[in-house]
């Protein structure tokens, strides 16, 4: 692409807001909507929209606009995953670049432009520049159209096993969330979940320590605590560069401005299956999946968040609002109290899905979550393990086939697929 300001300007791209309005045409692709993903009402803000190639008019890909900062973009390592997952059947799902690290050359800067911000606003304000990126990747399904908890289940666990694929090749996401995960469109793919979005991946060196099953992090003495302190006090110009991740989502380690490790994305892993039960009150209607595979999991600007995703109780709530000491500290207080934690919670969700049978169902694999990444102390005192990807997959491979969660609860399972070989709805 030769001037992408240009194309910016000739496609009309637009500010992320409420008043938006959708191009018609975005570096040389045919807008057809945007893409709609449930959660990024709750924190991104990065525009995805479906388009449709020239050389394949009628197959929808997912064309990613971002504005990222430069110290954290590594364009080769998602280059390098491509080469690395080429051919093979894995639960990751690279993009490739159309634009790289462009800084647009009108006299607003991509953050500005991005948050509708003028030049002179943007020091005020503290807006830092950023480079633009755009990427193209396969469209698949957004987590709000599950078709069953099960469904659900199982997408997170072919993430999860392409998180651990990729940490074998000495790559670390960093980011994993509600939003990085993509199910599969159709039942009969070789997986039904996918790792995506490698803005915030780094190469990760194994240290043999880490992935112990038996070991526990040890808690900091108050003077590691107050040096900790003072190093991100010091770093504060650049605190965006001391974390990655999506608050709800971040382990309590990264909050605490902790190095970044394999095993905190695995405790993110667990905050995706948690919140979920939290987000949303059932699956959309199989019409409602139809409709929205044919049209590229697109919506209407304007039309609201899907029917089924729910405002978040105050409990969770918690999870994204105040600092991230304090974010840390609602989650400490989460795992020192589960059973209280889960029990509080039970009503209210039973009202949200209306069916206590699925939220008893659930709530299996949530004890037996906690019971994994806790050891008990003494009562009211846990510290959290260091969980490997195995033992986690080993949780949910054990629900996915116990006789109770095994097959989706009546009414719940809004796959629009048959099995050819029984006829029935697929799972």
């Amino acid at each position: 692409m030769n001037n992408p300001d240009a194309e910016l300007t000739q496609s009309e791209l637009p500010l992320v807001s409420r008043r938006t309005k959708v191009p018609v045409k975005a570096y040389g692709y045919d807008i057809a909507g945007v893409f709609f993903n449930g959660s990024s009402i709750r924190g991104r803000s990065t525009p995805i929209y479906a388009v449709r190639t020239t050389d394949k008019p009628n197959k929808l890909m997912a064309l990613k606009l971002s504005c990222q900062h430069a110290r954290r973009i590594n364009i080769n390592i998602e280059k390098e995953i491509q080469g690395l997952i080429k051919g093979k059947d894995i639960g990751v799902l690279a993009s490739y670049s159309i634009i790289e690290n462009y800084a647009l050359s009108s006299q607003v800067n991509p953050l500005q432009r991005w948050r509708g911000c003028l030049p002179e606003k943007s020091t005020q304000f503290g807006l830092e520049e950023r480079l633009l990126n755009a990427k193209l990747l396969e469209l698949k399904r957004p987590i709000c159209f599950f078709w069953s908890i099960q469904d659900f289940v199982m997408g997170v666990r072919g993430a999860l096993l392409g998180h651990q694929w990729l940490v074998h090749q000495g790559i670390l996401h960093s980011d994993v969330s509600e939003n990085n995960i993509v199910l599969a469109c159709v039942p009969w793919e070789g997986q039904r979940g996918y790792i995506i979005d490698f803005d915030n991946a780094i190469y990760y060196t194994k240290d043999a320590n880490l992935d112990v099953a038996a070991s526990v992090k040890k808690r900091q003495s108050r003077s590691e605590r107050y040096r900790a302190n003072r190093q991100a006090t010091s770093n504060q110009k650049h605190y965006a560069e001391l974390r990655t991740g999506t608050t709800p989502y971040m382990s309590i380690n990264v909050l605490t401005n902790r190095n970044h490790r394999p095993s905190d994305d695995v405790e993110s892993f667990f905050y995706v299956l948690l919140l979920f039960i939290f987000s949303y009150c059932r699956p959309q209607e199989r019409q409602e999946q139809m409709l929205a595979a044919t049209q590229g999991f697109t919506h209407t600007l304007g039309s609201g968040q899907p029917a089924n995703l729910v405002v978040w109780p105050s409990k969770i709530l918690k999870f994204s609002e105040g600092t991230y000491d304090d974010i840390a500290a609602a989650k400490t207080f989460m795992f020192n109290h589960s059973e209280k934690f889960l029990r509080e919670a039970e009503s209210g969700l039973v009202a949200r899905w209306q069916n206590r049978d699925l939220v008893d169902t659930y709530y299996e694999l949530l004890n037996e979550c906690f019971d994994v990444f806790a050891i008990e102390q003494e009562p009211g005192q846990v510290l959290r393990r260091v969980v490997t990807h195995s033992e986690f997959v080993e949780v949910i491979d054990a629900w996915l086939a116990s006789e109770d969660s095994s097959v989706p609860i009546d009414g719940f399972n809004q796959c629009p697929f048959k099995d050819e070989k029984t006829g029935k709805f697929a799972i």
